[in-house]
């Protein structure tokens, strides 16, 4: 896989990751955790940082500032081997985001944003293209700054002979403003079975349960990859059969960022020239071999825990 350079342009952030009895009860009641973890966050972030676990030769362009947290965001990228040249630091007092996650043990999720630096990532922030051979877009909706111009920048990749990918991750605001410019000009888009259905719903396509709406996306152009959660992946182009891998045996710990891991996996094997079949093989395993830690980043896979864990 040397020969592979990834480019993710998206949010860089920290994650406070608590677990327990997180459902907040006001009135000043006092609630005790069963743990508390300050870990690598955004899906870009964690995008780079799962590609590097796994060998692939990977930049990050996002924005952070000049703070104790983008200081330990840079060290935690850093330290797995990710190129953070292209990570910009903001003036002091532009801080680096945050993201709170209430993991309560049902296995549901609460996470509360403070997006700090992540939206002000600007066109000028962008390294020249030459050099990498595929495009990775994490969090348009987080990204304000840069997100009118990423349609043309896929678009601009892609005429220069990169693949592009997308995963939109939620929209905060619910608009999904520019969803038909970055789908049509992603390759490959990444998203679950909610945020299909959202742009489904969005776009006026069929959406009678998440198949038929990533059916309906993939006819738009790009091959649909979905992450179905316990029950795995699944794939979707058009003209091809669909395809769906279960996930691997385990217990996970926390699912946080799992999402993130399974994107890096299909980007290993795709970028690497390995089969549809493989990549979304590769992309279900390390998703859920990351769940194996509190994060999205601990535990995600390297090249000889995937390998172990992939069906014979």
């Amino acid at each position: 896989m040397s020969a592979t350079r990834v480019l993710v342009v998206g949010d860089a952030n920290l994650d406070l990751v608590l677990r327990g009895d997180v459902r907040p009860r006001f009135g000043q009641a006092e609630q005790l955790l069963d743990a508390a973890d300050l870990t690598l966050g955004g899906s870009a972030s964690l995008v780079a940082h799962g590609l590097a676990r796994l060998g692939v030769p990977v930049a990050l362009c996002a924005a952070v500032g000049q703070d104790a947290f983008g200081d330990r965001t840079l060290e935690l990228l850093g330290g797995a081997g990710v190129d953070t040249t292209h990570v910009v630091r903001r003036p002091p007092g532009d801080r680096t985001g945050l993201s709170v996650i209430l993991a309560p043990p049902d296995g549901d999720r609460s996470i509360l944003t403070d997006l700090g630096a992540i939206p002000s990532l600007t066109p000028d922030d962008l390294p020249s293209l030459t050099g990498f051979t595929h495009l990775h877009v994490a969090s348009p909706y987080l990204v304000h700054g840069i997100r009118p111009h990423l349609p043309r920048l896929m678009a601009a990749a892609a005429a220069a002979g990169l693949t592009t990918s997308l995963d939109t991750n939620d929209d905060p605001t619910r608009v999904w403003e520019l969803l038909p410019e970055l789908l049509a000009a992603a390759q490959t888009v990444l998203p679950n079975r909610d945020e299909v259905l959202r742009w489904a719903e969005r776009l006026g396509l069929t959406r009678d349960g998440w198949r038929s709406a990533a059916r309906a996306v993939a006819e738009l152009g790009p091959a649909v990859v979905v992450k179905t959660g316990a029950d795995g992946g699944a794939c979707f182009r058009a003209g091809a059969a669909p395809l769906s891998v279960p996930p691997p045996m385990l217990t996970p710990v926390d699912t946080t960022g799992a999402g993130d891991s399974f994107d890096a996996g299909w980007l290993a094997a795709a970028t690497g020239g390995r089969s549809v079949e493989t990549a979304l093989g590769w992309a279900v395993t390390a998703g859920s071999l990351s769940t194996r830690a509190a994060g999205g980043a601990a535990a995600q896979a390297t090249p000889g825990e995937l390998a172990a864990a992939l069906p014979a």
